[in-house]
C-alpha cells in the first residue's frame, strides 16, 4: 500500500472505500444533531442539580456543591454572563462566583479575589450561607 518510489508504511489508514473513516469537509446535519444533543444533556444536568440545590432532605455540602455545579453550567450556556471585572472594585482581574444564598443558585455576583474575600465573611455573619 505504499506510495511509488516509497517503502511501505508499517500501518496506513484503510480509505473510505475500505471501511475507514472519513474526515468531515463541512458541518454536516448529524454534526449538528450531536451538538444539539451535547447542548441538550448540559440543560438536563443543569435542571438536575437546581432541583438538588433545593432539596432539603440532602446535606448542605451536596445542596452548596450542586448550586455551584448549576452555575457553572449555566455560565457554559449562556445563562449567566461573566463580566470582564469585578462587581465591587471593577478591577480586571480573574473573577470568582460569589453566592449570597446557595438557596438560590443562580443568584451570583462576580467578585475578584480581594472582594470575595469581603464578601464571604458579611453573609457567614449575616447567618444567610
Amino acid at each position: 500500500m505504499g506510495l511509488p518510489g516509497r517503502p511501505p508504511m508499517e500501518w496506513e489508514p484503510p480509505s473510505p472505500s475500505e471501511g475507514g473513516f472519513r474526515v468531515p469537509t463541512r458541518v454536516t446535519s448529524e454534526m449538528k444533531k450531536g451538538r444539539r444533543n451535547y447542548q441538550h444533556a448540559k440543560f438536563t444536568r443543569l435542571r438536575r442539580h437546581l432541583e438538588i440545590s433545593q432539596d432539603d432532605e440532602r446535606p448542605r455540602r451536596v445542596r452548596t456543591r450542586a448550586a455551584r455545579y448549576a452555575a457553572a453550567l449555566a455560565e457554559q450556556l449562556g445563562l449567566l454572563i461573566r463580566p470582564k471585572c469585578c462587581a465591587w472594585c471593577r478591577r480586571r482581574q480573574r473573577l470568582e462566583r460569589h453566592h449570597w444564598d446557595y438557596d438560590e443558585p443562580l443568584n451570583i455576583t462576580f467578585l475578584c479575589a480581594d472582594c470575595h474575600a469581603i464578601a464571604d465573611p458579611m453573609v457567614w455573619k449575616a447567618g444567610i450561607a
